[in-house]
C-alpha cells in the first residue's frame, strides 16, 4: 500500500512539472461525452478533470474564467487551469485576447459588488427593511409575501443617497433614473440604465464631440436664443416688424412708410405692417395698403406711402 501511495505521488510531482498532461489511457470528455483516445485529452493538474483539447480550448474561446469547466451537475469544480496550461492551448492572440475578457469580468464583478455594498449601507441606515421576495419564515413556517411597494421604497431611498451624496452625478438623459457617484479624476459616465456616454466636467451629452467644441456651439446658440429673444421684443414694442412674405425682420430710422425688404424684395407698409400693394406688384392698389388712393391715408400713423 505504501509503495502505491508513494508512486502515485510520484506520478502528481510529474505531472505537476509539464505544461500539458495528457491523457495515458482512454477516457471521456467532461464537456461533450465523446471517448478520448490515449494522448488526444487533456488532464488538468490541479482537479485530473479530462477534456477533450477542442472542448477544452472552445470553453477558453468563449469565456473569461480559468476555473475548471467541469459542469455535472449542480456542483462546480473550484481548480483551476495552470497559466501553463493556457498558454500551451492558446496561440498568443488568443491568450492576449482571453486576459482581455478576464480584466472585464472581474471590472463587472467589482462595479456589481460596489453596487450590492452601496444597497446594503442604504438599507442598514433604514429603520425597517421589507423582504423583497417571498421567503418563509424561519420561526414560524408561514410563508410571506413580498413587499409590493419595497421597490418603490428602494427608489426613495437610493433619492435620498444620491441628494445626500457630494459627489454624485445624475445622467443627463432626459427622465433616466441613472446616477453615480464620481471621484475627483473622473471625466466620463457610461450610464447602466439608458447606456448614455456622460460627460462630467461639462454635464451633459455631447459623444463624439470635444468639451471646446461642445462648449462653443452652446455658447453660439445662446447668443443665437438671446438674440431672438430681443428680436421678438422689438417686433412686440412695434421696433422692428415681420416682412409679410419672408418674416425677416424689419427695422425703420426715417423716411416714409414704403420699405423695401432686403431679402425677399417685396414693398411693404411700415404702418399698416402689411404689403404696399397688391398681387400684381407695384402700382396695384387692388391689395395691400391702398395708401392715397382717392386721396386718403392708409392709416392714421402713416407718413406718406411712396
Amino acid at each position: 500500500m505504501a509503495s502505491s501511495t508513494g508512486s502515485q505521488y510520484e506520478q502528481l510531482l510529474e505531472m505537476n512539472k509539464r505544461s500539458l498532461n495528457f491523457n495515458a489511457e482512454p477516457s471521456l470528455c467532461q464537456l461533450c461525452d465523446k471517448l478520448i483516445l490515449p494522448r488526444l485529452g487533456i488532464v488538468l493538474v490541479n482537479c485530473l478533470h479530462t477534456f477533450c483539447i477542442c472542448c477544452l480550448k472552445i470553453s477558453l474561446l468563449r469565456g473569461s474564467t480559468v476555473r475548471c469547466p467541469f459542469p455535472k451537475g449542480r456542483y462546480e469544480c473550484v481548480g483551476i487551469l495552470e497559466q501553463r496550461e493556457i498558454e500551451m492551448l492558446l496561440s498568443p492572440q488568443e491568450c492576449t485576447g482571453f486576459m482581455s475578457r478576464q480584466i472585464g469580468a472581474l471590472q463587472e464583478a467589482t462595479e456589481s459588488i460596489q453596487m450590492q455594498l452601496d444597497l446594503l449601507k442604504i438599507a442598514s441606515e433604514a429603520s425597517v427593511v421589507l423582504n423583497p421576495e417571498t421567503f418563509e419564515c424561519p420561526i414560524c413556517m408561514d410563508t410571506c409575501q413580498a413587499y409590493k411597494e419595497y421597490y418603490c421604497y428602494l427608489e426613495r431611498s437610493l433619492k435620498k443617497a444620491e441628494l445626500s451624496a457630494d459627489n454624485s452625478f445624475h445622467c443627463k438623459t432626459p427622465d433616466c433614473a441613472g446616477w453615480c457617484l464620481v471621484e475627483d479624476n473622473v471625466t466620463v459616465f457610461h450610464c447602466p440604465v439608458c447606456k448614455a456616454q456622460n460627460c462630467v466636467p461639462c454635464e451633459a451629452l455631447h459623444a463624439g464631440v470635444t468639451c471646446q467644441a461642445f462648449k462653443d456651439k452652446s455658447a453660439a446658440q445662446t447668443t443665437d436664443r438671446l438674440s431672438q429673444e430681443e428680436i421678438d421684443r422689438m417686433v412686440s414694442t412695434g421696433i422692428a416688424m415681420r416682412c409679410p412674405k419672408c418674416r425677416i425682420a424689419l427695422t425703420k430710422i426715417a423716411g416714409c412708410d414704403g420699405i423695401i425688404c432686403s431679402v425677399c424684395k417685396t414693398h411693404v407698409c411700415w404702418a399698416t405692417r402689411g404689403p404696399r400693394w397688391g398681387p400684381r406688384g407695384p402700382g396695384d392698389t387692388t391689395g395691400g395698403c391702398r395708401c392715397n388712393v382717392n386721396g386718403i391715408r392708409c392709416h392714421v400713423n402713416c407718413q406718406n406711402c411712396h
